[in-house]
């Protein structure tokens, strides 16, 4: 184990895990232990084995967030979304109370544009913790997706253009709070509020705020 933490200190990292069987052993210092090999194999660019390790931190450490958020990161990172779905809503069922479980879950449901998940997902984070402001923004744009999804017959007269202006206008009211408390919260991500409030405005006919959402410039993401 001291072989392992001096190798680590020293720079020397290919030769760190050499008694890392042996370290391993010590599970009175088990934590530490995980997340000097999981450091080890990322300065050495393994990926494998940086997943490796802390995977098992995950699994026996489930609250030292090192674990969880290198993981969720090194998934994301390499567009894993539906193994970071996984672990997070696994994770969320052992410990309901932390929010940041679910919040990397809807994270990975807007990426992959699973509306109904990301809602489900970002009101169980914000219930854990009401910090995370940033579940607004996936639940915003989720029902703002949902809005845009509806088609609308070309003919105002057609059966069902009312109804279906009316559920339109129903999922734009719902993610215009959202959207607005993301953009109060995060004012500098001008790039991913603007476009979807300049949309909702616009559609929910909202003349003074659809005035000055468009004083700002920026590229759509939806």
């Amino acid at each position: 184990m001291q072989y392992l933490y001096a190798s680590f200190a020293a720079g020397q990292y290919h030769d760190a895990e050499r008694y890392a069987a042996l370290a391993l052993k010590d599970t009175s210092k088990l934590s530490s232990i995980l997340e000097t090999l999981a450091l080890v194999n990322a300065a050495n660019k393994n990926e494998t084995g940086y997943r490796h390790y802390l995977q098992l931190g995950v699994e026996s450490f489930p609250k030292h967030l090192f674990f969880f958020k290198s993981l969720s990161e090194s998934l994301f990172a390499h567009k894993d979304y539906q193994t970071l779905v996984a672990l997070s809503n696994k994770l969320a069922q052992k410990d309901s109370n932390n929010g940041l479980f679910p919040l990397s879950a809807a994270q990975a449901y807007d990426v992959l544009k699973h509306n109904e998940q990301s809602i489900q997902a970002g009101e169980q984070a914000l219930a854990c913790d009401s910090t995370l402001y940033r579940a607004h923004l996936y639940i915003g744009r989720a029902y703002y997706r949902k809005a845009r999804a509806i088609q609308l017959p070309l003919s105002i007269r057609s059966a069902g253009y009312k109804e279906a202006l009316l559920q339109q206008k129903e999922f734009y009211e719902k993610a215009r709070p959202h959207l607005e408390i993301y953009r109060t919260k995060a004012p500098q991500d001008v790039q991913e509020w603007q476009p979807l409030l300049y949309e909702v405005y616009l559609k929910l006919n909202l003349g003074k705020e659809f005035e000055s959402i468009s004083q700002i410039n920026t590229q759509h993401k939806s």
